[in-house]
């Protein structure tokens, strides 16, 4: 594994890490369709989010691409904005970072 794959994996890990240590995966009805080989789609929920939504395709060791998208919702009473941002690969570089 290249340097660079390490590394979105590490990210990836660090995301996963902490939605599972700040709420509660929870089944979201019909996401499971989009969980393929390569494909990770899940959803957390807490007490500070009413929902947490990551979504990474890793089709690096078939086109070269990676790409991670993330989504927190608020809860309905709580007036912060939703919260999303994507991260973007190729082989050999980042190549596009979005709040």
């Amino acid at each position: 594994m290249n340097d660079l794959k390490s590394q979105l994996i590490d990210i990836q890990e660090l995301f996963i890490n902490l939605f599972n240590s700040s709420g509660t995966e929870i089944e979201e009805p019909g996401i499971d369709r989009f969980n393929y080989t390569g494909w990770i789609n899940r959803v957390w929920s807490s007490d500070s989010y009413r929902r947490a939504h990551l979504n990474i395709v890793d089709a690096s060791d078939v086109n070269g691409l990676w790409m991670l998208h993330c989504c927190i919702f608020p809860h309905t009473h709580n007036p912060a904005p939703i919260f999303g941002c994507d991260i973007v690969a190729g082989r050999n570089k980042i190549t596009g970072f979005f709040h």
